[in-house]
């Protein structure tokens, strides 16, 4: 008894794949009858969604070839050689007459496309076509792509990513230049003077008291810190593009012990005896913040 109800359990099972299987394929028979109709009347979008869907339920030489003359239709030319390279290896000699008109709708597809070649410099460390991803280095490769509108960028941390914009005819040739160097982005200089009366000084001149903070062109700069009683001090620093620097100052008072002249010869004999040099061997390599012979403290942004 429990045989003959597990029988019938898989002959009902079998019974309704092949009812799916057949209205599958009735579907996919009249969603390709529409994409021709629409195909005809130059409806190539529509066209294609009612061929795609087709294709979906059920893969056959004719629904790739049609869909292929669809996507001509539309310029999207590399998409219809790749859906007609398809229709080529499902083909087989059932439909011939269709194989014998394939290459010259190949040939007039390749000669369609844009030919770009894209030349990257400046330390780019992306270019996109289109927002694809093409390399990731400077460099020049090539590409094909479909008449039209098309976007190339080349990007670089710390500038403003080189674009550019070009409407591209049918089978044109061009070289695309990006230079990912060419628009640095500024950077962002702070300085904590250590205290509300610290004058700030930017290059010799005046820029404000105890804080300081500014987006500037990237470059090297001067910064003077100084404040009345206390030694003032200076530094160069180096701004790179797009970065945030931040220095903190410690004034020393007048007279202390970093401004006496005995202080600084001993410290000449000290380094003359190599002391020094022993405790900067044992330093770790990479410390969180480097503390100049100034005062001044660079901190790791």
């Amino acid at each position: 008894m429990t045989r003959i109800r597990v029988a019938a359990f898989l002959g009902l099972l079998l019974g309704s794949s092949r009812a799916i299987a057949q209205d599958d394929t009735a579907q996919a028979r009249e969603l390709f009858e529409r994409g021709v109709e629409l195909l005809g009347d130059q409806q190539f979008a529509e066209a294609a969604g009612a061929l795609e869907r087709s294709l979906a339920l059920r893969e056959s030489p004719p629904v790739l070839y049609n869909l292929g003359l669809a996507y001509r239709g539309m310029g999207q030319y590399l998409r219809a050689l790749q859906v007609l390279e398809r229709f080529r290896e499902t083909a087989g000699d059932r439909h011939l007459d269709l194989v014998a008109t394939l290459e010259e709708v190949v040939r007039d597809l390749r000669e369609a496309l844009v030919h770009a070649a894209v030349e990257a410099r400046g330390g780019a460390t992306e270019v996109r076509v289109d927002d694809e991803v093409r390399a990731n280095a400077d460099g020049r490769f090539e590409i094909e792509v479909d008449p039209g509108r098309h976007v190339f960028v080349a990007s670089r941390p710390g500038y403003t990513p080189a674009r550019r914009e070009l409407d591209l005819g049918r089978g044109e040739r061009v070289t695309v230049e990006l230079d990912a160097s060419e628009s640095p982005l500024p950077a962002t200089l702070v300085v904590d003077g250590g205290s509300p009366d610290a004058e700030i000084r930017l290059d010799g001149e005046d820029v404000g008291r105890g804080r300081f903070e500014r987006e500037l062109p990237p470059g090297t700069y001067s910064i003077e810190v100084s404040a009345p009683g206390f030694v003032s001090q200076t530094k160069s620093v180096e701004l790179r593009p797009g970065a945030r620097e931040r220095l903190s100052v410690s004034l020393e008072k007048e007279g202390g012990l970093l401004s006496r002249w005995w202080f600084w010869a001993g410290a000449a004999a000290v380094v003359s005896g190599g002391v020094v040099a022993g405790v900067l061997l044992t330093e770790p390599e990479s410390p969180p913040y480097h503390e100049g012979s100034l005062g001044f403290v660079t901190i790791v942004p």
